[in-house]
């Protein structure tokens, strides 16, 4: 059965007609259009982009095809996102079959985490942390505001004259997910990586979970050397680890919170 659940997610990703059906009730679907300068990017056309990045990560690395683990980080990511209520994306979690240490997100609410990440990870309030920073990329629409800011949409464009819901905009979809995928391994700005980090954190308290799980996960994976492939994959992508660790111990609360470090080593198999 779970094995069954697992290839629906490749159908969502891969399928278009099937995007959008699987969500948690309270998770409130897009529909809202979103408007930067003349023209913005809808819900419903970050949906679509966010898909074709999706398959784009899937076709690259590949899923890992653990059922048990898949549902415990689609579990833990779906515990996060119930803390949103207003949110305007249904969230998918997966986990990338490679050994390289990172995370990534696309428009929509495609939220991946990769085997050699998830191996390095402690506790259950560490990979919560991992999914809300990527949820929080995804809440703050920094990858569909660079689109925005992108030459193929701006002005006049095809963009302002059309939806990419029409299929005859395939060609303009393809391009915006290849400046998004660009934009992943290219990594984002001091800002938006604050942003991401004080999301994860208000998403850690709101779920229960140890506040301090993202600060640990940055100041282990920091400590590698600069020239190791942990660091160099994980911080080109998501830079500036030290002053993102000074600037959400302002936000950080030592008051408690779960780190479920047991049920992560019984129900992760690639927990260490």
């Amino acid at each position: 059965m779970k094995k069954n659940i697992f290839w629906l997610f490749v159908l969502i990703i891969f399928g278009g007609q099937a995007f959008g059906q699987i969500g948690l009730g309270d998770i409130l679907e897009g529909g809202q259009q979103i408007f930067s300068g003349l023209r913005g990017i809808s819900v419903e056309e970050e949906g679509k982009i966010g898909r074709e990045m999706a398959a784009n990560l899937c076709a690259r690395f590949g899923l890992y095809e653990s059922s048990p683990a898949w549902s415990y980080v689609w579990l833990v990511g779906k515990s996060l996102t119930r803390q949103i209520p207003e949110t305007r994306y249904n969230y998918h979690f997966a986990i990338l079959n490679t050994a390289i240490t990172n995370a990534f997100s696309a428009p929509g609410g495609y939220v991946f985490i990769t085997v050699g990440l998830l191996a390095q990870l402690k506790d259950e309030a560490e990979l919560a942390a991992v999914l809300g920073h990527e949820i929080g990329h995804i809440e703050k629409r920094h990858v569909a505001r660079e689109m925005e800011k992108s030459k193929v949409i701006s002005g006049t464009s095809q963009l302002a004259k059309k939806s990419l819901l029409d299929n005859s905009n395939r060609q303009l979809v393809e391009q915006l997910s290849g400046i998004g995928v660009d934009l992943l391994f290219k990594g984002f700005s001091r800002g938006d990586e604050f942003e991401a980090d004080a999301v994860a954190i208000e998403l850690l308290k709101k779920t229960g979970y140890d506040a301090a799980g993202l600060k640990r996960v940055l100041q282990r994976l920091s400590g590698e050397k600069s020239d190791s492939p942990i660091y160099q994959t994980m911080f080109r992508t998501h830079p500036f680890p030290q002053e993102r660790i000074k600037k959400m111990e302002t936000l950080l609360d030592y008051s408690g919170g779960v780190t479920n470090s047991e049920r992560f080593s019984r129900l992760s198999p690639l927990a260490k």
